[in-house]
């Protein structure tokens, strides 16, 4: 019986050496949670009468599982009465992927350097800015996109197995878009992991559940990461390394920003040697570990972060059902609500002005995020201090400085009678905080939403420029709490936050 094993982070610094891999204090603990077997749970007889009844079922089951948000390694997916048959497709996968029909299909493939080149160790990673429109820059792949192959036909994937030019690859597409026997083989099963969760929307459409097709090659790693959908991952051919890490642990990932093309990505590399002094809290990471095997299935639930590394005897297959979650949608209408900033919105400092007393209205409703200050300093040494080393020194200081000061103070008087101006940010700061604290809202997915949303307002405010994006986060938030309520009197209130810090709204 294949077991999900807890493990945690080893805390003893003795045990730490310049040429540790993070990944090598990572020790099994006893604590383990339980295996699914699906043909057991469902039965395992039935007439082919019943197969209708019996896929219903199936359905429910998964739905079931999905509902609790907890990891769960399925096994027994060959059952009777269902056409997953797993077994027979393994052994189909790479002997007839080369040759079978429609196997010449062009997608993409990322290529990450061979174990040993250069230090690298194929670890699929990102780095690198570039323009993306006219206010906003995020991280790539390499400037240049070299690690990025177009055009990559299925048979050739399989066939290099990281030798060649190439280098190792992991290669994606959608189901439809690979080898037309191995659509017929999934197209009987894939649906019924579909995880159908209230988004909103009265007829979902099918195409946002989306069966990946997943193809590396071995030892190639996808470095630590989450997603905000529903994710049952079906493994078809030969085996992966998993760790798990809860949504409340994202605190001490060490995400990338939300403007990055790593987003959603830790910078932590396992494989990497542990580096204490960028990623001190790095040791206080607790993780479920799994060896996934063909045949075998994991449900992993959104915002949970997951490492996935290829094993070292053979390329790797695998199918990942994605379906939109219910936190997913329901964050959105928070992240897209509209801000009412009428004439602030003409200039960036009467920008800056605007979001800054949205962000401190947001945060200071939120309690468990501690403060403006206090949370966006985590935001801060969390995500852009390892990028932007040389800023640090220029923290601290005020919001607005020499010409933007006096073009602040006078916006602020411009606005000190507009009530309507205040009203309608402070009513929109508190819809977004009511939809942000929802008790069906995780804390630790709280956090990670929250950090995303100041950076995809301040990146608006001040234009996209990286380090005057981070010096938003810390100086214009360092405010300890602003009064939450008004009385039908908005007013300017002391310091440079427009609706913000001490007095009264």
């Amino acid at each position: 019986m294949l077991l999900l094993a807890a493990i945690t982070v080893a805390h003893a610094m003795n045990e730490i050496t310049p040429h540790t891999a993070f990944e090598d204090l990572v020790t099994v603990s006893e604590g383990t949670i339980p295996t699914r077997h699906l043909g057991a749970a469902l039965g395992s007889s039935g007439s082919p009468s019943q197969n209708g009844e019996r896929e219903m079922r199936a359905n429910d089951f998964l739905q079931e599982l999905a509902s609790v948000r907890r990891p769960v390694v399925l096994t027994g997916l060959g059952i009777n009465g269902k056409n997953y048959d797993l077994e027979r497709l393994e052994s189909w996968t790479m002997d007839n992927v080369r040759w079978s029909k429609g196997g010449e299909k062009t997608v993409f493939a990322i290529r990450t350097p061979k174990s040993g080149e250069e230090g690298r160790d194929g670890v699929l990673r990102t780095e690198g800015w570039h323009d993306v429109s006219p206010t906003t820059r995020v991280l790539t792949p390499e400037a240049d996109g070299s690690n990025m192959l177009h055009g990559v036909e299925m048979k050739r994937f399989v066939e290099s197995d990281g030798g060649g030019e190439g280098g190792l690859m992991y290669w994606t597409a959608d189901l439809w878009s690979t080898s037309g026997d191995l659509v017929r083989r999934v197209e009987s099963w894939w649906r019924d992991f579909i995880v159908r969760d209230d988004i909103g929307m009265d007829d979902v459409p099918e195409e946002v559940h989306v069966p990946m097709v997943w193809l590396s090659h071995r030892g190639v790693t996808a470095q630590t990461h989450y997603d905000k959908s529903h994710n049952y991952f079906v493994q078809l051919y030969g085996e992966k390394k998993i760790k798990l890490f809860a949504p409340s642990y994202g605190r001490f990932m060490y995400s990338y920003p939300s403007l990055h093309a790593g987003r959603k990505q830790s910078m932590i590399g396992m494989r990497d040697y542990l580096d204490l002094a960028k990623f001190p809290n790095s040791t206080d990471l607790v993780a479920y570990e799994v060896t996934l095997k063909a045949g075998e299935a994991l449900y992993i639930p959104p915002y949970w972060w997951h490492y996935i590394s290829t094993g070292e005897d053979s390329a790797a297959m695998s199918v990942s059902v994605v379906s939109p979650s219910w936190e997913e949608a329901w964050l959105a209408k928070a992240m897209h609500h509209p801000m009412p900033l009428g004439m602030l919105q003409d200039s960036k400092v009467g920008r800056k002005l605007g979001i800054q007393a949205v962000l401190v209205q947001v945060i200071s409703r939120l309690e468990s995020l501690g403060s403006p200050e206090i949370f966006s300093n985590w935001v801060y040494n969390d995500r852009w201090a390892n990028l932007y080393p040389d800023l640090a020194p220029k923290l601290g200081g005020e919001c607005f400085v020499g010409a933007e000061a006096s073009e602040a103070a006078a916006i602020m008087k411009k606005t000190e009678e507009n009530e309507d101006l205040m009203r309608g940010l402070i009513d929109a700061a508190k819809e977004v905080a009511g939809i942000v604290g929802d008790d069906m809202v995780l804390q630790g997915i709280r956090t990670t939403f929250m950090a995303d949303y100041i950076e995809s307002l301040a990146a608006w405010a001040v234009g996209g420029d990286g380090e005057e994006v981070g010096r938003f986060i810390v100086d214009c938030l360092r405010v300890e709490n602003a009064e939450v309520e008004y009385n039908g009197k908005p007013v300017m209130v002391e310091g440079d936050v427009l609706g913000g810090g001490g007095g009264e709204l």
